[in-house]
């Protein structure tokens, strides 16, 4: 299955502050819906739309892909923003702690047209862009992505402004 998908991770649990959370990144909130984990993940999402999964340590917010070209961050919070697109072979990483920018990655088609800041933990010199998104998520939301159940819960909101 090929991913086309972006959004934002947070290592904090926004449930029940996400007027916060929206404060944080810009943008504000309205609650719509209960969905699954499974329909919050599916490839692209709609503008206007935010599908949002509480971890008990983190928040992952799926969000559409022209949010995600711009980095976001949180005093005292990690916060990853990431793009993911196998259709167009594109990948764009950017990982913050607080407000300090500790790495960005932007790649097409194998070229690295961005590529700032130190290593990751989990990276080496030729660690695949694409295997590192997955991993940061992980990371940041303190679940394995790949481990992730598709009966899990989330929630949908729609972006009113920004």
């Amino acid at each position: 299955m090929a991913f086309n998908f972006s959004g934002i991770v947070i290592n904090k649990n926004y449930e029940g502050q996400v007027e916060e959370l929206g404060e944080a990144l810009g943008f504000q909130l309205n609650y719509d819906c209960p969905i699954s984990y499974e329909e919050a993940s599916k490839n692209w999402k709609e503008d206007g739309m935010c599908d949002i999964f509480f971890s008990k340590s983190g928040t992952l917010m799926f969000l559409p892909m022209e949010l995600c070209i711009k980095d976001y961050s949180i005093e005292q919070q990690q916060v990853l923003t990431f793009a993911y697109s196998d259709n167009s072979m594109a990948f764009n990483l950017s990982y913050y702690e607080g407000t300090a920018c500790k790495r960005k990655i932007l790649e097409v088609s194998e070229h690295r047209i961005t590529d700032s800041g130190d290593l990751l933990s989990e990276e080496t010199a030729d660690t695949d862009v694409s295997e590192l998104i997955f991993d940061q998520i992980g990371k940041v939301l303190g679940l394995d992505f790949w481990e992730m159940d598709d009966d899990l819960k989330a929630t949908r909101y729609v972006i009113v402004s920004q």
